[in-house]
């Protein structure tokens, strides 16, 4: 029989492996919305605001690496009209928004791709984003490597006198 301790490790691998596992799903999920949204139909949609959040490289010794932008991720709120109701959102794809977009003007006329079956749900680009679906999927197995490291450990402690 496992003691307290075994059963304890044991417990943390079994949440490590429903976090891996929930995270695992949240991509394949992400993907398949992506390939999903290629079929749904286009309405137009005015730029209502876009802004950007950005990650300077500050912190170096080299002068060009101060100026330098690491991480540009691009916010934009839309608006639109579908089956007589106006809707609002800021999700521009099913992605990681990372420095993919051209720069709107307010009141810019675009493309926007709406959800039949929940009219609030929109996206400006359709498709999948293999990208964020990878960064997904390492970042699952991290806590799933911990729980077989964890259970590895606890199997060599019990094995031995």
């Amino acid at each position: 029989m496992p003691s307290s301790d075994a059963r304890s490790l044991l417990k943390l691998a079994s949440w490590l492996d429903l976090l891996a596992r929930s995270i695992g799903l949240t991509a394949i999920l992400i993907f398949a919305l992506g390939i999903y949204s290629v079929y749904w139909p286009a309405v137009p949609g005015t730029v209502m605001q876009q802004g950007s959040i950005r990650s300077s490289g500050g912190g170096y010794n080299t002068p060009r690496a101060t100026r330098a932008y690491s991480v540009n991720v691009q916010l934009i709120q839309y608006s639109y009209h579908y089956q007589g109701k106006t809707y609002n959102s800021w999700l521009p794809c099913f992605c990681l928004p990372i420095g993919i977009f051209e720069t709107f003007d307010p009141g810019t006329a675009v493309p926007v791709y709406v959800l039949n079956a929940m009219p609030s749900i929109s996206v400006l680009r359709t498709g999948p984003d293999l990208p964020s679906s990878l960064v997904l999927l390492v970042l699952g197995s991290i806590p799933w490597g911990f729980a077989r490291l964890i259970r590895n450990f606890v199997a060599k402690e019990q094995q031995t006198p």
